[in-house]
């Protein structure tokens, strides 16, 4: 169930938004968060912002939130591995925020 927000203007920091890109990524980040909510009970989770404020990479990168649920406790073989079991396929968990996005918010 981890979901990104991409701007659809590039640009590699979100220091740069317009009021209007700000108004639109809290509505987004709110009905997301919300559909999360929703769908899986309300987990825990946390989120990160990736920007590069290198000059280098400012005409390739492009900033972006990550939003990561905690829906299960790490057993012994992802402490042991680093490998996360997906147990939902991406393209369901899509579909499921898409359903709760478009008929309850």
């Amino acid at each position: 169930m981890e979901f990104w927000i991409i701007p659809k203007r590039h640009d590699n920091t979100i220091i740069n938004l317009t009021n209007f890109e700000k108004r639109i990524l809290a509505e987004t980040l709110k009905k997301s968060l919300t559909a999360l909510k929703l769908l899986t009970n309300d987990p825990a989770y946390n989120y990160g912002f990736h920007i590069s404020l290198n000059k280098k990479t400012k005409e390739y990168y492009h900033w972006h939130l990550e939003v990561y649920p905690k829906l299960s406790i790490w057993a012994g073989f992802e402490k042991n591995t680093g490998v996360f079991i997906n147990t939902v396929p991406p393209e369901r968990a899509a579909l499921e925020l898409r359903k709760i996005i478009k008929n309850k918010l």
